[in-house]
């Protein structure tokens, strides 16, 4: 989708990512999982991209799990469960993630807008500040 050595085409890149994640490839779970999510290129289906990018955090992922434990901590595409959002928190920050905290015990999520984030620069500790994306742990 860059354009790196060939002509920039959005399309075809959008094919190229989505034949990896059928194929298994967890970037691209990853990709098309947060597009989901956000309806960015496609139509908004929160469902769908929770269950494509459980395949990739499932193979470890990191921001495919941080963004699983959002989705489990704000039900979106899921049932809120504190639990479940605690559990892919956890393994993102086991995984390094700068924005998960491995603690056990009841998640809260304050995000300070809507769930649409920038999956390409997401690792970056300055965007999760910048958005307000802190994960909150209840004692």
């Amino acid at each position: 989708t860059q354009g790196r050595l060939v002509p920039k085409d959005l399309n075809t890149g959008a094919r190229w990512i989505n034949r990896s994640a059928d194929l298994g490839d967890q970037r691209g779970q990853y990709l098309v999982g947060a597009n989901f999510m956000t309806g960015e290129g496609v139509d908004k289906d929160p469902k769908r991209g929770v269950a494509i990018l459980a395949r990739a955090g499932e193979q470890g992922h990191v921001q495919a799990q941080y963004l699983l434990g959002v989705a489990y901590a704000d039900g979106n595409g899921v049932t809120e469960n504190p639990a479940w959002a605690a559990r892919w928190y956890g393994r993102a920050a086991r995984g390094g993630h700068p924005g998960a905290h491995p603690a056990p015990g009841p998640v809260a999520r304050r995000p300070t807008r809507a769930f649409g984030l920038e999956h390409e620069r997401l690792g970056r500790a300055e965007l999760l500040a910048e958005q307000g994306f802190q994960a909150i742990l209840l004692r």
